[in-house]
């Protein structure tokens, strides 16, 4: 980003043509930066015809949020802007944790307010930019979190977010504020200084800027050239990623990987976790380690796991996968509750519907299947899966067939009577195969409405369509 000078609306309006923005929301608190870009914009409908709205998120954190919500909406309608309030209850959360919960629900709740083509801009000044990199960089984090805020335009909702002020520091924007007598209300949190970004700014981004005035500019500059790095690096590491990637299994290849030098497949891995998990979930240092060991030792380490914040790294069938927290059920079995117009078993939260297909049969080995009952794998149970064949231990028709081993225990077993009949709708008893062998179409469909249960559901799905005669998947463990 190319240094601008003085702000300016005439700045602003050359910074944001290319957009061709249908809209233009401001995310605005009330306070000096968000209040002056309200106004530069609002006010010069010269250089912006295009609707302008003001959205203000109201956390109701202290006595004054009422009239922070007032001052916005008033100044809104002076200058001709719409005007949204989103209103938001915080949960009781550890304050470490507040700030981070707080900026999501502000996030989202702004989100839903955008129509394709429009765009929220943000406020984020240079000193918010240089505390945000020291924030990082106190943390310990990598080239992502010391790129600071991205200028943007990236996707937000149904429409785009752009950072317009990252090269200013707020000194200009409360010049501008003063010379044209914008209004505007300090939030009586920002003094709290046990906040880190609060101590950050009063004590020690301004002693900085006392001796290195312009510090701040400094930072985007530096922001800006680690974003493009960013980038670069991004894209090829995209690249590497697809020649180490089992589309059938969604899961990444250990024989592969360890053909990587070790800092690309450190980078390669950060990466995965950033893209295919969207959270701040990482590796600490010592896992990070402990991969790389087990990495460099498979296929003698035939299963290895590795718990992140909110998802967990498993080493299975020589491969790695990246599974989501999945739920627990609160009951491991209940009777069935036969609905015989819909078919339909109505299970444990977030395990959905289980129903028979049209043509299957209601009644098997005597029993109703009002009859049958449902619960989740306890061990010992055992299954006639194939005619002719005898029964075989649930636990070697999983391995067989390579269930990956945390699905085994989340997959809803049908019984009629004391004998297993459905392993989700997966492996049946040949009785509920009559008249389909041969046929793609199961006799039972499982509809887990857990999103991350149906995500592993539909991975191994998906796996059972793919072509297993490649020699990508190599033998189950």
């Amino acid at each position: 980003m190319t240094k601008s000078g003085r702000f300016s609306s005439e700045y602003l309006s050359r910074l944001l043509a290319p957009l061709n923005a249908r809209k233009l929301w401001v995310a605005c608190s009330g306070g000096v930066d968000s209040m002056t870009l309200l106004h530069a914009l609002a006010t010069r409908r010269d250089l912006f015809p295009m609707p302008i709205g003001a959205i203000h998120v109201n956390h109701h954190w202290h006595r004054d949020a009422g009239n922070m919500e007032s001052l916005v909406r008033k100044s809104a309608e002076t200058w001709g802007a719409q005007f949204i309030a989103v209103s938001i209850d915080q949960p009781p959360v550890h304050r470490g944790g507040l700030e981070a919960v707080s900026r999501k629900l502000r996030y989202q709740g702004m989100a839903s307010h955008l129509a394709a083509g429009e765009v929220l801009l943000t406020a984020h000044h240079a000193n918010d930019q240089l505390e945000t990199m020291l924030l990082a960089l106190l943390r310990g984090s990598g080239l992502q979190g010391l790129r600071g805020m991205v200028h943007g335009p990236r996707p937000f909702g149904l429409g785009q977010l752009m950072r317009p002020l990252l090269q200013f520091s707020r000194a200009e924007l409360l010049r501008y504020a003063s010379a044209l007598a914008v209004p505007w209300f300090e939030d009586p949190t920002n003094r709290d200084l046990s906040r880190a970004r609060n101590y950050l700014r009063h004590t020690v981004i301004s002693r900085i800027e006392e001796r290195w005035p312009g510090a701040c500019q400094s930072a985007d500059v530096s922001a800006c050239f680690l974003e493009e790095s960013f980038a670069f690096l991004d894209h090829r590491l995209e690249h590497e990623t697809s020649s180490v990637w089992n589309p059938c299994w969604n899961g990444l290849i250990v024989e592969a990987l360890r053909k990587l030098p070790e800092s690309g497949l450190r980078l390669l891995l950060r990466r995965w976790i950033r893209v295919h998990h969207h959270s701040a979930s990482t590796l600490s240092r010592t896992q990070m380690e402990s991969l790389m060991h087990v990495i460099r030792k498979e296929p003698q380490t035939r299963h290895a796991s590795f718990a992140l914040k909110e998802c967990e790294i498993v080493l299975y069938a020589g491969h790695l996968f990246l599974v989501p927290a999945l739920p627990e059920p609160r009951v491991r079995s209940t009777p069935v509750t036969w609905d015989p117009d819909t078919r339909h078993w109505h299970l444990w939260p977030g395990w959905g519907t289980l129903y028979l297909t049209e043509g299957s049969p209601t009644t098997l080995l005597g029993r109703d299947a009002s009859a049958w009952h449902i619960s989740l794998r306890s061990g010992g149970e055992q299954m006639a899966w194939h005619r002719n064949a005898g029964h075989h231990p649930l636990k070697e028709i999983f391995r067989s067939e390579r269930v990956p081993p945390w699905m085994r225990n989340r997959i809803p077993l049908v019984f009629a009577g004391t004998e297993l009949v459905a392993a989700g709708d997966w492996f049946c008893h040949p009785d509920l195969l009559e008249g389909r062998l041969g046929s793609d179409e199961r006799p039972l469909v499982w509809e887990p409405d857990h999103a991350d249960l149906l995500y592993e559901k539909q991975r191994y799905d998906d796996f059972l369509s793919s072509p297993r005669a490649h020699g990508r998947i190599p033998p189950p463990h």
